[in-house]
């Protein structure tokens, strides 16, 4: 995990924080093997669901609620670091998504 100050004026900061993706797949992989007992799902026995079948069904949801948690637990790490106390909620922005070019 990088993270560069981009803006320091005054009371205003702003912080580019940049987490590889090797770090939330692991994350991820780790929350789909944690689910792997849960729920029931059609055509396997409880608690015996391979996780290539859970990342096909719910790895969207997960991948989402890992950003998500990253983005909170770097938040909180950070600002405690720095002694800052909050007047807002922080205002995050996720960078736009770079087109995949496409081979045939």
């Amino acid at each position: 995990m990088q993270v560069k100050e981009t803006v320091a004026d005054g009371l205003k900061h702003e912080f580019q924080i940049s987490v590889p993706a090797s770090d939330l797949d692991a994350k991820a992989g780790l929350r789909s093997c944690g689910t792997q007992g849960q729920g029931p799902s059609h055509g396997f026995r409880p608690g015996k669901v391979p996780v290539s079948h859970l990342k096909k069904v719910y790895g969207r949801s997960v991948m989402a609620e890992t950003v998500e948690q990253t983005i909170r637990d770097t938040n909180s790490q950070l600002f405690t670091e720095l002694g800052f106390r909050l007047a807002t909620e922080p205002k995050v922005t996720m960078p736009t998504r770079r087109k995949r070019l496409r081979t045939s």
